[in-house]
């Protein structure tokens, strides 16, 4: 089990993920740092670890899907809304999608796990609650979250983390999970972690 909270966790799964037989790695990634765009929920460090799992993570980027469009976001450029959050056209058909899920009464781990089936995965990404946790950061001038690119003056607060919960049965995993040290085995395999 890796606790991840976007790209370094999703590089770590990737290199740990060959080292497993297939089916025993389960990644549960961070949620405080999902937030709403034109009404689709984005959830950067679940599809992070989604992305690189499945070969299809926009490195030059450093998020994303790589060799992705931008036709979405520029007619919406066009229309006069703000495009400064750069979603690509096959980022926002995830979001799209489990917006929809979501909709149908489909919890967010159940959106996680079909988005790992639709992308051929075979380990199992969770998010790591099911209920709505944001970190949000305020500011003299506004709240925002870490997606808005607002520098943190005044401090951070995970928005209702007090009241939230672990996705069921995960508390049981992590008390079963044995910590490795995993260096002999990662230097040993001869595959660096990038």
């Amino acid at each position: 089990m890796i606790l991840a909270g976007g790209t370094g966790g999703a590089k770590l799964a990737a290199a740990i993920q060959p080292l497993v037989p297939p089916g025993h790695l389960t990644v549960i990634a961070n949620t405080a740092d999902d937030d709403e765009f034109w009404g689709h929920l984005v959830s950067p460090d679940v599809d992070a670890v989604i992305y690189r799992l499945a070969g299809v993570f926009n490195d030059a980027a450093g998020y994303g899907v790589k060799d992705d469009t931008f036709h979405l976001l520029e007619a919406l450029a066009r229309l006069g809304e703000p495009a400064w959050f750069r979603i690509g056209d096959k980022d926002f058909a995830t979001h799209v999608l489990r917006t929809e899920m979501l909709g149908r009464g489909r919890t967010l781990t159940e959106c996680a796990l079909a988005l790992c089936d639709r992308f051929g995965l075979v380990t199992r990404v969770l998010p790591m609650t099911n209920e709505r946790v944001r970190t949000r950061f305020h500011t003299p001038q506004a709240e925002s979250s870490p997606s808005r690119n607002i520098s943190c003056a005044k401090g951070s607060d995970p928005l209702c983390a007090e009241s939230s919960s672990p996705v069921s049965n995960q508390q049981s995993r992590l008390a079963r999970s044995r910590l490795h040290w995993m260096n002999r085995t990662l230097s040993s395999s001869g595959r660096p972690i990038r």
